[in-house]
């Protein structure tokens, strides 16, 4: 069972259209800017860049890549006047959630516009360069956004030569179809749809009370089915049924290689959970991803970011939407950061891009 889920959340990571990393890097180190600090802040839900105007004259405009070890996940504009020598420190609200497990990320300058009106463009980097999404073959719908917010966040088009009526469009989440959505209307061919499909406000569920998770990552939009102005239709032959367990999930024991171990885990404390754990590697820890299991299900994620020495511990205490009781809750560690920026996946949840990375 461990084995299948470990091969279907690395078939369900989205690949993305990027250049190495490394070539990434060998860029920014020619960059007019530099950049000290880039991180993601998960409790503000902000991303804090520093970065040094390091050319000879004004700057006006600068668009960084945010980058894992897949490639460029999205981008952010900064807009100013930055003489040179200026250290600039923005926050940021990106358009997508890049706050979430397996969303490490670092900051690579794109393109930089000076005050005189000439430009420099990274070579290894498209100004226009987005995540590339799965599409549903023979749907006719162009799907060009799919994340978690408030809802569904999911932007599509009609590629069909004539109006859609209906369309229905579901969410996959480690290979598990988790959300379903029907949508009505007039849809006229090349019309962009933008669209937040709400989900059951008192938590983290699809309709039918199907767990949705936070991970970017993990998300896949499908079509399932298209309706036309004429009477006719197509349906998705091929679409995963729909879990009554959400995304399945059964633990054994801990990975005895974990680098922390949990003593306590409380899911029954009315809109929060609790996670007690303790370093037990021979380095500091900088933040610690938990998922919260119950009733069969991964029912919630969170980051702790705090420092822990060797041999120390922390209390963690997360949000839990709804007040539902559980018994007996199981909390596993998902992914451990060192200080040294070495980082640690549990080898269920890493995906395809962390191989090698464990330390």
């Amino acid at each position: 069972m461990l084995t299948r889920i470990a091969a279907l959340i690395t078939a369900a990571t989205l690949l993305l259209s990027a250049a190495p990393k490394a070539v990434l890097a060998d860029t920014a180190s020619s960059a007019p800017i530099t950049v000290q600090d880039c991180h993601a802040d998960g409790y503000r839900l902000t991303y804090d860049i520093t970065f040094t105007n390091v050319a000879s004259k004004a700057v006006s405009k600068v668009r960084f890549a945010l980058v894992n070890a897949s490639g460029a996940l999205a981008m952010i504009d900064d807009a100013g006047s930055y003489a040179p020598g200026d250290v600039v420190r923005h926050r940021y609200r990106p358009d997508q959630l890049l706050l979430r497990i397996y969303s490490d990320t670092t900051c690579v300058p794109a393109t930089v516009t000076f005050q005189d009106g000439t430009t420099w463009q990274s070579p290894a980097v498209g100004p226009d360069m987005e995540k590339s999404l799965q599409q549903t073959p023979g749907s006719h719908i162009a799907v060009s956004k799919c994340y978690i917010g408030d809802g569904v966040q999911m932007d599509w088009t009609n590629t069909a030569q004539q109006s859609a009526t209906q369309v229905d469009v579901g969410l996959i989440q480690h290979g598990v179809m988790v959300f379903q959505a029907v949508d009505k209307g007039t849809f006229s061919p090349g019309t962009l749809i933008q669209r937040e499909y709400d989900y059951d406000p008192t938590g983290r569920s699809g309709a039918k009370g199907y767990f949705v998770g936070d991970d970017m990552m993990q998300n896949r939009c499908i079509v399932l089915g298209v309706q036309y102005a004429d009477g006719t239709a197509w349906t998705n032959p091929s679409a995963p049924p729909l879990s009554e367990k959400g995304i399945p999930f059964t633990v054994t024991d801990p990975d005895p290689n974990a680098p922390i171990a949990i003593s306590n885990c409380d899911g029954s404390s009315g809109d929060n959970w609790r996670v007690s754990y303790g370093n037990k590697s021979s380095k500091p820890i900088v933040a610690a991803d938990f998922a919260l299991i119950m009733h069969g299900r991964i029912d919630a994620a969170a980051r702790d970011l705090h420092d822990i020495s060797p041999e120390d511990g922390n209390n963690a205490r997360f949000p839990l939407d709804g007040d539902d009781k559980v018994f007996h809750p199981q909390c596993i560690p998902l992914r451990v950061n060192f200080a040294d920026g070495t980082v640690w996946y549990n080898p269920l949840f890493a995906p395809a891009s962390a191989a090698g990375l464990s330390q």
